[in-house]
């Protein structure tokens, strides 16, 4: 009897012991899951593909109010301007414009950017082809055609470019203001002063004080140009013949040629939009008239044949090229 009570009791005790090991023991289903995190590599600059489009920086701008009154913001470094008829100072400014008009002489300071034709010119479409990011008027365009060309890009008015008063002097340091080029349009200027005062020297010694230069346009008819001429014969020191002071800018004809016989110099220029052919006929036909061969200057051979596009332009290139055209005629 003792030894069953004896087994009895060891029997409980290892019965307690499995219930109790049982009920510690760890269930499986209920177990909590341990969270899942994926770490994953920071991203580094070379790790990025190619293709990847970089962000592009905003393009900084600053708000300016135009001499039409107009407010607008424009690029701070213009990168695709348009300045229809201004390319001159785009030029002398070193500015790439992405289209221009066909002037022949600046032909070597964008043999590679597109030309429109004079007609029908800068139209709206066309502007927005070339995607500017500035365009520029030397005129006040009407309200309509404002509207179309300021939704292409932000568009500037100058008002005064194309005025008989217009100074391309001050223009070109204005235009220099706006394409943030100011201290290259001074400099500039500089050099063409400089320039000019050499010129005018060298034609004091050849034809004195105050000598008299006609500007005469020869095409299918003859005009005097009078005060419409090119500034620069007065900055040389040249000063109206008789006929200009009495007609001003007008059509002539060739027996009106005896009262120009006080030109001490003569700048013929002919018509760009004329071919080789009709403006060597139109001279020709000029030099073959008796009334025309017996002006003093022409028998003292002091005639500049030269093109509209210079002699008729209004900008630093123009008015360079013109000098540059003058002081070699006198020093052949």
């Amino acid at each position: 009897m003792k030894s069953w009570g004896r087994q009895s009791i060891l029997l409980s005790i290892f019965l307690s012991f499995v219930m109790m090991t049982a009920a510690c023991a760890p269930d499986k289903n209920n177990a909590p899951q341990a969270s899942s995190v994926t770490h994953e590599a920071p991203i580094s600059a070379a790790s990025l593909d190619a293709d990847t489009p970089a962000v592009q920086p905003k393009e900084e701008v600053r708000e300016v109010t135009d001499e039409s009154g107009n407010r607008l913001a424009v690029p701070v470094e213009p990168k695709r301007i348009i300045a229809a008829g201004m390319e001159d100072y785009l030029a002398a400014l070193e500015v790439r414009p992405v289209v221009r008009y066909q002037y022949a002489y600046l032909d070597e300071y964008f043999p590679d950017v597109p030309k429109i034709h004079f007609d029908p010119g800068l139209t709206p479409e066309v502007a927005l082809s070339y995607d500017p990011d500035l365009i520029v008027f030397g005129y006040p365009p009407d309200d309509s055609t404002y509207d179309s060309f300021s939704k292409v890009a932000p568009t500037y008015v100058y008002t005064s470019v194309w005025t008989p008063e217009a100074d391309w002097r001050q223009m070109l340091v204005r235009f220099g203001e706006l394409l943030g080029r100011k201290e290259t349009a001074e400099l500039k200027l500089k050099e063409y002063e400089a320039k000019l005062e050499e010129t005018k020297e060298a034609l004091k010694n050849e034809l004195g004080e105050e000598p008299v230069g006609v500007m005469l346009y020869i095409g299918k008819s003859i005009w005097v140009m009078g005060k419409d001429k090119k500034d620069l014969l007065a900055d040389l020191g040249f000063k109206l013949s008789e006929l200009e002071t009495k007609y001003g800018s007008d059509q002539i004809s060739l027996e009106m040629m005896p009262e120009l016989a006080d030109a001490d110099f003569i700048i013929l220029e002919t018509d760009e939009a004329d071919t080789a052919d009709d403006q060597k006929k139109a001279v020709d036909g000029l030099q073959s008239s008796k009334l025309w061969a017996d002006l003093p200057a022409v028998k003292q051979g002091r005639v500049l044949v030269s093109s509209t596009e210079i002699w008729r332009g209004n900008g630093y290139i123009s008015n360079s090229v013109a000098l540059e055209q003058v002081m070699k005629f006198f020093q052949k």
